[in-house]
């Protein structure tokens, strides 16, 4: 898992502003420190000038493209096996024409960023180079077309009704920001950490997890890590997006911070795995 806790320690990244509107198949983002890297995309997008907010930067939609309900968001890095594998099962999703599969690849070398090729309906954004999954997130997250996003990693494998169940359980409650499955031989829940934890855990580089039962109604969890997570898109625009200063790691601890600050709820669907 790229981004999860276990996997490092504290890492600062550095704001970014987009730059050149209207490339049809790139858009230079420039790094605070003037370090330049270059997004190419698979399909058209449109890009604010420098200078302006990417808040609303959208694919547009062919006249008999079907409205997206929910966008699967993965980022990866040289996981093209994990990638290939993750498609696939979105491919057999119930609803699949109201989902659109949105990749950005921090500049693999392993043929991750070419996916396209192979699945068509994919659209890919290629980063230049690694810049952490916060940043390529915020890209990702501008760029989707759908009001849900379902950040995923490509260590996940989906049930093909993963991807209904979850944006119905966001469509009944409004108090529900986030959704997640139950991953099965993985760690995914945890308790929010206070400072202590949090310094314990920059050492070994993991939280204590929490148990989810295996059946039963969707459960009220504090933190389900991005691995497999949908979230309203609207609370990570209302959030400002998620901070650059995370860099790679521990970036997907400030959204369950902001659900718990606004007094919302993420659930875990126990029998969904």
């Amino acid at each position: 898992r790229s981004w999860s806790p276990s996997t490092a320690l504290l890492t600062p990244g550095r704001n970014a502003a987009a730059q050149n509107a209207r490339y049809s198949c790139a858009a230079s983002v420039t790094e605070s420190d003037k370090v330049a890297s270059t997004v190419q995309v698979s399909k058209r997008i449109t890009v604010p000038s420098q200078g302006e907010e990417m808040e609303n930067v959208q694919q547009p939609l062919a006249p008999d493209e079907p409205v997206k309900r929910v966008t699967a968001l993965i980022v990866s890095y040289n996981n093209v096996t994990g990638l290939i594998r993750l498609i696939r099962s979105i491919e057999k999703s119930e609803d699949r024409e109201s989902i659109e599969v949105l990749v950005i690849d921090l500049g693999s070398t392993d043929g991750s960023g070419q996916v396209d090729q192979q699945f068509p309906d994919v659209t890919v954004l290629r980063l230049a180079k690694h810049f952490g999954a916060t940043k390529a997130l915020n890209i990702a997250t501008r760029t989707a077309a759908a009001d849900y996003i379902f950040y995923l990693d490509p260590s996940v494998d989906l049930p093909p009704h993963a991807v209904r169940e979850l944006a119905t359980v966001l469509d009944a409650s409004a108090d529900v920001v986030a959704a997640a499955p139950h991953l099965v031989n993985a760690e995914h829940v945890y308790k929010l950490p206070g400072i202590a934890e949090l310094d314990r855990a920059c050492l070994p580089g993991a939280l204590a997890a929490v148990n989810v039962p295996e059946s039963g109604d969707p459960v009220s969890v504090e933190y389900a890590t991005r691995d497999a997570l949908m979230v309203r898109k609207s609370f990570v625009q209302g959030m400002n997006f998620f901070d650059a200063h995370y860099g790679h790691s521990w970036g997907d601890l400030e959204l369950p911070m902001q659900i718990r600050k606004a007094g919302r709820k993420t659930v875990v669907l126990p029998a969904l795995h």
